[in-house]
């Protein structure tokens, strides 16, 4: 059968039709004059004390129809072009954040700045202050452009939040308490290490006791904890960067335990694990998340995700403190090893195979410091030119900026590269690092909180936080520790 074709004559006599003519011609009513000198008002009002929040928006869907003064009926007609608001495009960070705890109490921030060809960059201080009773231990910073929010805690208090865009303390994040002791008071147990994922949306911490706590960075609260294996602290954790859905940790418990984060098959208990005959000190992920590094004081040992070990090497100068992978513009790729004897050596892995009998050969030498490197941080900021930095700090007090530049290595013989920063804080013995590529901030945003307090407060109370040690400013001048610079 042919489809009958269009009908072209009036249909005023269907009352189906009418009803959807009814329903096609109605429209909500139009707001009155006294409606829209409302809103002009509203648009019009200022506001006090520096608050620049948006008044709240109507839950009134916007109307298709307009209305004509000068006719008598609405009309149907094409909505308005109006240009949508999109969020701006990510700018390109240009400088380096650098943050680092002491064992004097004191807590660094730097800015790394970067000038034109020939000038060298500059450090500008953000803060140092007395930040905690104790040593600092442990610090985390989320990659960019996570909203900056600093991690830090030492060994016998919990974990303290500060926001580097308001300037001040958000709270502290409670990791449980203990058994009561023989007085009958109850303690936190010590945080050792605080790690943020690839995407900054999660934070983990590892406590004393061996246990695991996943906290969501949104609001802060306290998603999930893994119990461990209850033999010890934790020591390192380090999750998978391209999808952070696995997580590694060694300990006092001396295996290296595989963990899924995703709450999988086998909830609260490790994937894998193996044995490593010592006390792990640190562990981490390849960029690619093909390999990992775990170092057992002199001895470091790289595995492939399934837990075979592609090569070990022992150091012959003392421990090595930390170790970080860097991959080239070439894909080659290089391991980066802190050691006792105040020089960071970079090794070039190559095409390693398991149980590999061929050790990898020192390509380069970070020199210029004279005791031992506690940490490096390697930060990219373009990435087609293929600029990364490496960031060390060492007891010694200071704290190098290199450029790497594996055009320039070769397997016949290490070469020594200098630092391009420096930075003296005057003898301070420096324990932990923190850095994150950022977009550079003028001296006003630095100095001015970007928010105001009244919403900040409101914000905190709907959170997971502890607010007992909330609105702490960052003071600038808080330490009476002296500091220069130096900049080569």
């Amino acid at each position: 059968m042919k489809r009958p074709g269009p009908i072209l004559k009036d249909h005023n006599d269907n009352p189906s039709i009418k009803k959807k003519k009814a329903r096609i011609s109605s429209a909500p009513c139009p707001r009155s004059s006294k409606d829209s000198l409302a809103q002009k008002s509203i648009n019009k009002t200022t506001y006090n004390n520096g608050d620049k929040s948006f008044p709240k928006q109507s839950k009134r869907k916007a109307s298709l129809v307009e209305t004509n003064p000068k006719s008598d009926t609405n009309q149907l007609t094409s909505p308005a072009l109006t240009l949508s608001k999109l969020p701006a495009k990510i700018q390109a960070p240009d400088s380096i954040t650098i943050v680092f705890g002491t064992y004097e109490h004191i807590l660094y921030g730097l800015r790394l700045s970067f000038h034109p060809h020939p000038l060298p960059p500059t450090f500008s201080v953000l803060f140092h202050f007395l930040a905690h009773p104790s040593p600092i231990n442990v610090l985390a910073v989320p990659p960019y452009p996570v909203n900056p929010t600093l991690i830090s805690s030492t060994t016998d208090s919990p974990l303290t939040l500060w926001s580097l865009t308001k300037r001040r303390c958000i709270g502290t994040l409670s990791c449980g308490v203990l058994a009561p002791d023989a007085g009958g008071a109850g303690r936190e147990p010590g945080v050792r290490i605080a790690r943020f994922d690839s995407s900054g949306k999660i934070l983990v911490v590892g406590d004393e006791t061996g246990g695991m706590s996943i906290y969501r960075s949104r609001d802060w609260a306290l998603v999930r904890k893994l119990a461990g294996s209850g033999k010890g602290r934790v020591n390192d954790l380090a999750i998978e960067p391209r999808k952070g859905r696995l997580m590694l940790s060694v300990g006092q418990d001396r295996c290296l335990r595989m963990w899924d984060l995703g709450g999988g098959k086998g909830k609260g208990k490790p994937m894998a694990s193996v044995r490593l005959g010592a006390e792990g000190d640190r562990v981490g992920w390849s960029p690619s998340g093909k390999k990992i590094v775990v170092i057992t004081g002199t001895i470091t040992t790289v595995y492939d995700t399934m837990m075979m070990p592609l090569f070990t090497f022992t150091s012959p100068r003392g421990r090595v403190h930390d170790a970080k992978f860097y991959i080239d513009t070439l894909s080659e790729e290089y391991l980066v090893l802190a050691c006792d004897d105040a020089i960071c050596r970079i090794f070039h892995l190559g095409n390693s195979t398991v149980n590999s009998s061929i050790e990898p050969k020192c390509v380069a030498e970070l020199v210029a410091h004279f005791n031992r490197v506690k940490a490096v941080e390697l930060v990219s900021l373009n990435e087609e030119q293929g600029f990364t930095y490496a960031i060390t700090i060492s007891s010694d007090g200071f704290s190098h900026v290199y450029r790497l530049e594996s055009k320039t290595w070769s397997n016949e013989a290490p070469i020594e590269i200098e630092p391009i920063a420096k930075y003296d804080t005057g003898g301070c013995r420096l324990t932990c690092l923190a850095a994150a590529a950022v977009v550079n901030q003028s001296d006003r945003d630095l100095k001015e909180p970007s928010a105001s307090n009244a919403q900040c407060t409101s914000e905190d109370e709907e959170s997971g936080i502890d607010l007992d040690a909330s609105g702490q400013p960052l003071n600038l001048e808080s330490s009476d520790h002296t500091d220069s610079e130096q900049n080569e």
